[in-house]
């Protein structure tokens, strides 16, 4: 059986120094956070069937299974935006706002 560790790319740099584990959980929190999470993946949640603030190594991200990437294609790249609240009242938003951070795929 495949598994993410084996398909994982192999890439140099100093980042790579970091713990997967610790990644994840960062990755899952920032993307699943019900105030500045990504509205698509919110969306999803509760029809994962399993909370995958749950999740909490690397390896267990299989349980998300293969994502068919033909359905990113069509996605308004802001429904995957993280960072910025839901929803945001500009008249009264402070420059303490964090941007939202965009990660190109790869």
């Amino acid at each position: 059986m495949t598994t993410l560790e084996d398909t994982a790319p192999r890439v140099a740099g100093p980042w790579l120094d970091a713990d997967l584990d610790a990644w994840t959980r960062r990755v899952l929190r920032r993307h699943f956070d019900p105030v500045s999470g990504s509205p698509y993946w919110l969306r999803w949640r509760p029809h994962l069937g399993f909370d995958p603030l749950d999740i909490t190594e690397y390896r267990q991200l299989e349980r998300f299974g293969r994502y068919p990437l033909e359905a990113l294609r069509g996605l308004d790249p802001a429904e995957l935006r993280i960072g910025l609240p839901v929803r945001v009242d500009f008249e009264q938003a402070t420059d303490e706002v964090t941007l939202p951070v965009f990660v190109p795929a790869g």
